[in-house]
């Protein structure tokens, strides 16, 4: 089982405002917006710095 997961390839946060969240995250701790999509009820941006993957969820009615 130790040799299942060898890394972590990223986490994922829900944010009230994804393009504030973008901002700060480039700003403040040199991530790299790569892309962005919508799904049903959420926008998702995924950020990366080096191998650190961020994956930034704004979900429609959810809360703080």
């Amino acid at each position: 089982m130790a040799n299942f997961v060898p890394r972590l390839h990223h986490v994922g946060v829900v944010v009230h405002d994804l393009q504030a969240s973008l901002d700060w995250y480039r700003n403040n701790l040199g991530f790299e917006h790569q892309y962005s999509f919508t799904l049903p009820g959420a926008q998702v941006a995924m950020l990366v710095r080096g191998e650190a993957r961020l994956e930034i969820f704004q979900v429609d009615g959810a809360a703080p």
